[in-house]
């Protein structure tokens, strides 16, 4: 296997683990009962088994954004598009669409930061958390759609799960 082949194979891969990221996240997205409530919250403070969906949800949500940012960066690579920092990375890909602006790319981004470094016990401040990534997940999968579509166009790159692709094509366009 040649050194191009074995990039495409690589972007192949991420571009499946970005699909299966999108799709877990939606199916546990679909298991919460939105608007989440701090009256909710209370109600089920000590029960794992309600705040098991959230926890998944808030690590899916994280885990999404960070392969969105690992395959932008290596199909930037792969199309030997200058790209020395993430910034530029992210100009390339509003540039084409991909993300609807470097600014949104951010504000999610800090969204996704503080949770994963604040341990808030004000439920109300939970709540808007949740319900802001609740709010937020749509656009994250549509990005990955996005991104899918632009590898496929751009590099004739696709997923090696085709029935994972189906199934999410299917989902995004219900």
């Amino acid at each position: 296997m040649n050194a191009e082949s074995a990039e495409h194979l690589y972007l192949a891969e991420q571009l499946t683990a970005l699909e299966r990221c999108a799709y877990f996240a939606l199916l546990v997205d679909g298991k919460v009962t939105w608007p989440l409530t701090v009256a909710a919250l209370r109600e089920h403070r000590l029960d794992g088994d309600w705040f098991e969906p959230l926890a998944a949800l808030n690590e899916l949500f994280a885990k999404l954004q960070d392969v969105l940012g690992s395959v932008m960066r290596h199909t930037a690579f792969m199309l030997a598009e200058p790209a020395p920092t993430f910034l530029s990375v992210l100009v390339f890909f509003e540039k084409h669409r991909v993300i609807t602006s470097v600014a949104q790319w951010h504000r999610v981004r800090k969204m996704r930061n503080q949770a994963a470094h604040d341990y808030d016990l004000q439920p109300a401040v939970t709540a808007a958390h949740f319900n802001q990534i609740h709010a937020e997940l749509p656009e994250l999968v549509q990005i990955a759609a996005r991104l899918v579509s632009f590898c496929q166009q751009w590099l004739d790159c696709r997923p090696l799960d085709a029935e994972l692709h189906e199934v999410l094509e299917r989902a995004l366009r219900a």
